[in-house]
């Protein structure tokens, strides 16, 4: 019986090989380039709903327990932290009449670090309407303050005159940005109305 010779070869030439190495290696130089510019993309836009996500939250949570909400944003450090009214009529202005809460909504031991940090980009609070620092004694934060009804409080700076508090003619903002020119949007910024909506708006400059 004769052999089927084609079912006796096996395996690949080195031609075969050595065209299979260049198209792997022309995708991978092709791809790589294009994932590093998407990168800072991705990271931007999941720092930007993770922070309008904490302020929702926060939102809720006021409402829900009827006692006053904050997410202070540190601009200097890149990072915010939730606090919880210690009574519903306590001083808001007052540092100590705050309780931080962690992200899964346990109380902040004293030796436990409250702060949630946004890896790659930067926390800017300057600029049009922005936030107060509100809680003395000032700390460099901005407070975003819920009241029980889910209103933003437009209580005065700390150590400002009552008449330097917080307007809505425009939103109040803060902006997650990421000095890259390359991506589509470098610029989210997220507005606040009196309310308590947020808005997230993306933009590049």
């Amino acid at each position: 019986m004769r052999k089927d010779r084609r079912n006796a070869q096996s395996g690949y030439s080195l031609t075969e090989l050595l065209t299979i190495v260049g198209m792997i290696g022309v995708v991978t130089l092709i791809t790589i380039p294009a994932i590093r510019q998407l990168m800072p993309q991705y990271q931007i836009r999941a720092a930007a709903s993770e922070a309008a996500a904490a302020l929702r939250f926060a939102r809720q949570k006021a409402i829900s327990t009827r006692t006053p909400w904050k997410v202070s944003f540190d601009p200097n450090n890149d990072m915010y932290s939730y606090a919880m009214l210690n009574a519903q009529n306590a001083d808001m202005s007052v540092a100590a009449n705050w309780t931080s809460i962690s992200r899964d909504t346990l109380k902040v031991a004293g030796t436990n670090d409250p702060w949630i940090r946004t890896a790659a980009v930067d926390v800017q609070t300057t600029g049009g309407n922005s936030f107060k620092d509100v809680d003395c004694p000032s700390d460099g934060v901005v407070d975003i303050i819920f009241l029980r009804n889910g209103e933003i409080s437009n209580k005065a700076k700390c150590g400002d005159p009552a008449t330097a508090v917080l307007t809505f003619a425009t939103a109040p903002s803060i902006v997650i940005a990421v000095d890259n020119s390359a991506v589509r949007f470098n610029r989210y910024t997220i507005s606040i109305t009196e309310v308590g909506t947020v808005t997230v708006t993306p933009s590049k400059v």
